[in-house]
């Protein structure tokens, strides 16, 4: 059974009893690297607590109510220990709706702030074995409410939506918590759980306890440590508007701040998985002559949901009186809006069988076991007179077994879009069967919603029989998401950032494919594409790389030589002109350079000279510039040639030749003797 996680998460902290609680919450759990999550926190610091029941006297307290029968307190095997193991308040299935649990008048105009409150909630789970089936269907859920008027009236304060029957949020023990509206602040409120409909003889069981209701601390304030959001102070709490987006499992803290200075906090924590990338990329051809292409195709993607076989039911035991019957299963989560072919992949009827008879109420009459009876005649009653129609949500129907066919009870019978046998004599004792009327006349509706199976006798049936439940299994489409992509190298590729991509390699080269998902930190993905290149009587250059020289000064040289590295290059011609080099043109009879330009190397193939690679080196010369000095401190001694301090701006030499002995410091430009 496909489970459905929606709106609020676990409460993961409820502090009864204390002087301040706080419960966090998320709009998912887990999520994929690169999903957002919305983060909602709901606190309150009791000025004074009004109501605090929590069942485990094994009875109410004065002034509750309840529908007679309907509560137990003996904490079935359907609902556990309880959410502290300890007593709570079941309704069981000993009573049908409307069920009710009311409590005792509160006089609330005292407050001087708000008023919360708070309380755990249990559903039973939907297909679950008697006696535990559990709200599944719309209208099979559960209000919280309050009156003001001594329980004439009553006003929703929240409605529990089953969501199928298999919302983990109500499929366990969760604590939920209301700011109770201004209308209902009154010297006479009653509050009251309320279940309105259910839809057969195994009723729906759920559960509450830890029933409290406080005045709030107009004084408390509630924040999230992770991004300093504030509700304000007096605020109850809600959605944190920033939505966070955690690239790895992360724990966010939520804490309240009474008036009185004291802190609780509560810890939630998201899970993050790393993107599931589905890729599929080939190349066609993966070998190439020298000139040719390659298409690189295929699809990227992630899987956000993978699908796959979903299973609903509704396991149901209910007696048959009459000639009708029908049962209802509340679909929750198919990928899809629309029903296509293969969707759906079977139809099972668990059983149902019927034995009395049929009073014809149509005055053009009735089928009455292969013939046709009169208005007002009667006819024996079996399996066989009823029509089994499946309707799906949105009201497009098919007839899966017309009137007439049936030659035995159900039991364990499978209606199959293709492959089933047709209906013969031995129809319906178990067995593969088709459809009177294909799946495919479903097309086009919404999957998502209630199915009714239904069972119809025309006329007015009388007798009795037993309808045991059905189920319907769906091939559920994946989702996915887009990702981003890059090639590289980029060399001979039509597209760097697209999966498809058209690859022209000079020589055989491994393309590689890196996606991800756009969000930094989430984990990527490579794929490999290797496309061989083949001389295929042509020519494959040599590689080879050039590094551009330093810049020097002239008057020099610079051997072009060592700008050239790789396959192939002691086969080298250089170029003044010529960028294409489709010849040997303007040859430089040596390899060493003495002025600034672009050079052009060609590699050629050692066995085919006219196979050839061409690439260019940039050469900068700069002549050199006259030296300047300026001297200070001179004077000139006869004895021994001139004396003072040279500024440095090169090399010097003196003429005529200084005295003897004198000589020039480079560095500082002292001259001595």
């Amino acid at each position: 059974m496909k489970k459905i996680i929606v709106f609020l998460s676990l409460s993961l902290t409820v502090n009864y009893f204390s002087q301040c609680e706080i419960n966090t919450s998320a709009s998912q759990m887990t999520i994929t690297c690169g999903e957002s999550v919305n983060l909602s926190a709901f606190g309150s610091s009791t000025g004074s607590v009004i109501l605090n029941e929590n069942f485990n006297s094994g009875g109410f307290g004065p002034g509750w109510g309840t529908t007679p029968g309907a509560v137990n307190f003996n904490n079935p095997p359907c609902a556990g220990s309880g959410p502290d193991g300890t007593t709570y308040a079941w309704m069981d299935n000993n009573t049908s709706v409307p069920r009710t649990l009311t409590s005792q008048s509160y006089n609330l105009t005292g407050a001087t702030a708000g008023v919360s409150i708070c309380f755990d909630l249990l559903f039973a789970e939907q297909g679950n074995n008697a006696p535990c089936e559990g709200p599944d269907e719309p209208d099979e859920g559960v209000y919280l409410q309050y009156s003001t008027d001594g329980g004439a009236t009553w006003i929703d304060i929240h409605y529990f939506d089953p969501n199928g029957g298999n919302d983990p949020q109500l499929t366990n023990w969760n604590n939920w918590c209301f700011t109770i509206p201004a209308g209902a602040i009154t010297s006479n409120t009653i509050f009251r759980w309320h279940q309105i409909a259910d839809s057969g003889a195994d009723y729906d069981h759920w559960g509450i306890d830890n029933v409290q209701i406080f005045q709030n601390d107009i004084n408390a304030e509630i924040e999230w440590l992770h991004d300093g959001y504030s509700y304000g102070v007096g605020n109850p709490g809600g959605v944190n508007p920033n939505a966070v987006t955690p690239t790895t499992t992360t724990t966010y803290t939520a804490q309240i701040t009474t008036g009185t200075g004291a802190v609780c906090t509560s810890n939630i924590t998201i899970t993050v998985v790393p993107p599931v990338y589905d890729v599929n990329v080939v190349a066609n051809p993966t070998t190439v002559c020298v000139g040719n292409c390659s298409n690189i195709t295929g699809t990227a993607q992630i899987v956000l949901d993978p699908g796959g076989i979903e299973t609903y039911e509704n396991n149901e035991f209910d007696l048959v009186a009459s000639g009708s019957a029908s049962v209802n299963i509340n679909v929750q989560g198919i990928n899809t809006t629309s029903i296509s072919n293969g969707l759906i992949q079977n139809v099972v009827i668990n059983g149902f069988n019927f034995s009395g008879s049929s009073l014809c109420t149509n005055f053009g009459g009735c089928p009455c076991n292969g013939a046709t009876i009169s208005f007002g005649n009667t006819c024996n009653l079996n399996t066989s007179g009823f029509t089994v129609t499946l309707t799906a949500p949105g009201g497009c129907d098919i007839i899966l077994v017309p009137a007439g066919t049936a030659t035995g009870n159900y039991n364990n019978t499978t209606f199959v879009p293709v492959g089933g046998s047709a209906f013969g004599g031995t129809f319906p004792n178990g067995g593969t069967w088709n459809p009177s009327e294909p799946f495919s006349g479903l097309n086009g509706c919404d999957p998502n919603g209630v199915w009714t199976l239904t069972f119809s006798a025309p006329g007015l049936g009388i007798g009795l029989g037993t309808l045991t439940g059905w189920s319907i299994t769906f091939d559920d489409p994946p989702i996915y998401q887009p990702v981003n992509a890059t090639w590289s190298p980029a060399t001979g590729l039509s597209s760097t950032n697209t999966v498809n991509t058209t690859a022209c390699p000079t020589n055989t080269t491994t393309y590689t494919l890196t996606l991800d998902n756009g969000t930094p930190g989430c984990p990527t993905h490579t794929e490999n594409v290797t496309i061989t290149v083949d001389p295929c009587g042509g020519c494959i250059p040599p590689t080879f790389t050039v590094t551009n020289p330093p810049a020097f000064c002239l008057p020099g040289t610079y051997n072009l030589t060592g700008a050239v590295s790789g396959t192939g290059a002691n086969i080298v011609t250089y170029h003044l002109t010529n960028a294409d080099a489709t010849g040997d043109v303007n040859p430089m009879a040596s390899t060493v350079v003495s002025s600034s330009g672009t050079y052009y190397v060609r590699v050629e193939d050692p066995t085919d000279p006219t196979c050839f690679s061409v690439q260019s080196i940039t050469v900068t010369a700069t002549p050199l510039a006259n030296s300047t000095f300026t001297f200070s401190n001179f004077c000139h001694d006869q004895a021994n040639g001139p004396t003072g301090i040279v500024t440095p701006g090169g090399t010097f030499s003196f003429n005529p030749t200084p005295g003897d002995g004198a000589s020039i410091d480079p560095t500082t430009g002292v001259i001595s003797n």
